[in-house]
């Protein structure tokens, strides 16, 4: 064994800087990398808490922990405990084989590699920054998004594969999807509900929303249905609504969810998208494409205003809200 090592100091400081708990492999501490490392799942789940709807404390004087995550003590904590080893390291322990950097990155690239495959094709946790969906997730909330089968694997902004979709979205699904207007912006992730499906006429009037839903069998068995519009049942709660705004329960395909109106906001017709060869505030879904809105509908930037949403730019489903 090579016993007259010892770790150098400043390279222990970089480790922990950017690799955290893996620095205690370098200065050959296997049992300060096991701690650490338990105590960094410890902590992320006290953050996932600390940011969920489970938090007591969104108002008063400990809402400020809503705005930090402690995971990030260890981005301190780690380099400068690494470095307090290195230097007062004992050359007379023997180096034990995983005590190289080398192998601290070899580690830390094997341990992201799963990491990696999850979050990019299978699933992915997103936060909420904005109101457009409320009362259904609010600023603050954080969503699980189910990826696997709509083709568009994305992580953290790069693009790792194309596939063609196997899943198709259905009215009432809550998306995770890219910008339409900037979609190699990869700051930009949109989250809307899915209104209308290819082939889909779409009536938005006096903020009621007209379904005529496309007919996909035979052209006899298609006629008639071509002048029939669905009104999507919304029932007001009195209990949730206010002077100022309405709370409605909104009724699509059997899926059941909560719509916010602004009472005195009146609708922005000059600002929605045009489709041509049709009226304004009407719009007929094209092949490959989904018409969204926000449940926010005062307060949402959606297909009324950008289009609609091609397949290929959907991210995911969100199947689980925290």
């Amino acid at each position: 064994m090579d016993i007259q090592w010892k770790p150098k100091a400043w390279l222990a400081i970089l480790l922990g800087l950017f690799f955290q708990p893996f620095v205690f492999l370098y200065v050959n501490q296997f049992k300060y990398f096991i701690r650490y490392c338990i105590g960094a799942l410890i902590i992320a789940v006290v953050d996932v808490f600390l940011h969920s709807n489970y938090f007591p404390f969104k108002s008063g004087n400990m809402a400020w922990l809503q705005h930090i995550y402690l995971s990030w003590l260890f981005i301190v904590i780690c380099p400068i405990h690494g470095f307090i080893i290195a230097r007062r390291y004992d050359i007379t322990q023997p180096r034990r084989w995983y005590a190289r950097w080398w192998i601290v990155l070899a580690s830390y690239a094997l341990m992201m590699l799963p990491l990696i495959v999850l979050r990019g094709f299978f699933f992915e946790p997103f936060s909420i920054p904005a109101s457009s969906m409320k009362p259904t997730l609010a600023p603050g909330n954080h969503v699980l998004v189910s990826k696997y089968g709509f083709g568009n694997y994305r992580y953290l902004g790069f693009q790792l594969a194309k596939s063609t979709p196997s899943v198709t979205p259905a009215r009432g699904d809550i998306l995770v999807f890219q910008y339409p207007a900037n979609p190699a912006n990869p700051a930009i992730d949109y989250v809307k509900r899915v209104i209308g499906l290819p082939g889909d006429r779409i009536i938005y009037r006096d903020k009621t929303i007209f379904v005529q839903k496309a007919c996909n069998v035979s052209r006899e068995a298609c006629a008639g249905l071509d002048s029939q519009y669905d009104l999507i049942d919304k029932t007001l709660l009195p209990e949730l609504s206010t002077e100022t705004q309405a709370v409605y329960q909104e009724s699509l395909d059997d899926i059941h969810y909560q719509v916010l109106l602004l009472r005195h906001q009146k609708e922005l017709v000059d600002r929605y998208y045009v489709q041509e060869n049709t009226l304004r505030g009407e719009w007929l879904v094209p092949a490959g494409q989904y018409f969204v809105l926000g449940d926010n509908r005062d307060n949402s930037v959606d297909s009324r205003y950008f289009g609609f949403i091609p397949q290929d730019l959907i991210i995911g489903k969100v199947i689980y809200i925290w």
